[in-house]
């Protein structure tokens, strides 16, 4: 018999066993070569001291987005993040030794800062994503998933607000885009052209040669790509 004691629950019992729910967050940064994957080191079982990804349990009263930057928050210190994509779930029976558990796969992308190790989670670092240590549980498709969603997102939609400065050069903007895409390298003049003709970025004032984002119509693009369901799946 399980009962849901929460105030949202009403108190309800029921016959049958639930799974248990979990969030991961794939967060990937730009060190301004390559892209690189935030990873914290278990601290407990199972797979003490293997990298893993950020996440843990949800709350009973706890909306999915929210328990995935709090474990974020707790694991490693990093929070405010502009972008945030719930992308998949990994529901295979035995992903999990210790009971039944659904994970919910988010996505984020951010620039690179300081981070640590909190809660459960001994260490956290950055790994470049082509160089990642062996992972627990279903983490390294999860990983590997989340790039594919991550590529496809930068043909759908503006990339990058949040992850380079507010004035930067066409070589970079364009390194942030192969990093992205897995590319050896993108023309930063076709990039640029590209970028200024979707109107997502524009000349920075003041700023001989340096782009910047156009927030209001970074946004626009975005709501419009995720209205035509062209999320990150």
């Amino acid at each position: 018999m399980v009962c849901n004691t929460s105030p949202a629950g009403g108190g309800f019992c029921y016959k049958y066993p639930h799974p248990a729910v979990t969030t991961d967050c794939v967060v990937f940064g730009f060190d301004g070569r390559a892209l690189r994957v935030l990873l914290i080191r278990r601290g407990h079982a199972p797979f003490r001291d293997r990298w893993a990804t950020p996440g843990g349990f949800l709350d009973p009263d706890e909306e999915a987005t929210r328990g995935a930057l709090r474990e974020l928050r707790e694991e490693t210190g990093l929070e405010g993040l502009a972008e945030v994509w719930e992308l998949f779930s990994l529901s295979q029976p035995d992903r999990d030794p210790r009971e039944r558990v659904i994970s919910l796969v988010f996505m984020a992308l951010t620039g690179l800062s300081a981070v640590r190790g909190g809660d459960d989670a001994a260490e956290a670092r950055w790994f470049e994503a082509d160089a990642l240590p062996p992972l627990a549980f279903d983490h390294a498709d999860a990983v590997h998933r989340a790039r594919v969603a991550l590529r496809r997102r930068s043909f759908l939609a503006p990339l990058g607000r949040g992850v380079l400065p507010a004035a930067f050069p066409p070589a970079e903007f364009a390194a942030f885009y192969a990093a992205v895409r897995g590319e050896a390298a993108v023309n930063a003049a076709e990039l640029t052209h590209w970028a200024l003709a979707a109107g997502f970025v524009r000349r920075a004032a003041g700023e001989y040669g340096l782009l910047c984002f156009d927030d209001a119509r970074y946004d626009a693009l975005c709501a419009a790509a995720d209205s035509m369901d062209c999320r990150p799946l």
